[in-house]
């Protein structure tokens, strides 16, 4: 089985064409920006087309899920994020959710079945660029970072996280149900 390489570069080149020049060279996504957004939605469309079921967690953080023959198996995750540092990458973060997601299209054209369910996760805010706290979303995913210590964080520009989370539809004093 092979990956389809041609595919996978038109995807890199759709979701790094998400970006936030103004802060000059290279790769600018933040979290919880327009771009994120975005890309988000871009990525989510691309998962549903290649059959994904979707869902989000309470903190943003996408789950695209292939069942395998055995749905009550525990699956096999695997995946990183769409956000960026300012004047990251073109490959940071995305190599391993647009990899991954190319495996799943590949396994689908080679008609591979898999016996575990596959579960692609994008953890959302996982640069600290924007509030200066790292793997936000997995943090609060595994149960280590909670209301109580973000209801006062502030991003570089002085907003508050309650509020920016508002604006993507999160309710900050919930983020505790995204613990899986």
């Amino acid at each position: 089985m092979s990956i389809n390489l041609d595919r996978l570069k038109a995807l890199f080149s759709e979701i790094n064409a998400v970006n936030d020049a103004s802060f000059g060279a290279g790769m600018s996504r933040l979290a919880y920006t327009r771009e994120d957004k975005a890309a988000r939605e871009l990525f989510i469309a691309r998962c549903k087309e290649a059959g994904l079921k979707v869902r989000i967690d309470a903190i943003g953080n996408i789950f695209a899920r292939r069942e395998g023959t055995e749905p009550e198996l525990p699956a096999v995750a695997f995946g990183s994020h769409l956000d960026t540092v300012i004047n990251g990458g073109e490959f940071d973060g995305i190599l391993g959710v647009l990899g991954g997601l190319e495996l799943i299209r590949s396994l689908n054209d080679e008609g591979v079945q898999t016996r575990r369910p596959l579960e692609l996760v994008v953890f959302e805010c996982e640069e600290s660029s924007r509030f200066n706290i790292a793997t936000l979303g997995s943090k609060v995913m595994c149960g280590k970072l909670g209301y109580e210590k973000l209801k006062d964080v502030r991003d570089f520009q002085g907003r508050a996280i309650g509020e920016i989370f508002a604006e993507f539809g999160i309710d900050l004093a919930s983020i505790e149900k995204a613990k899986n």
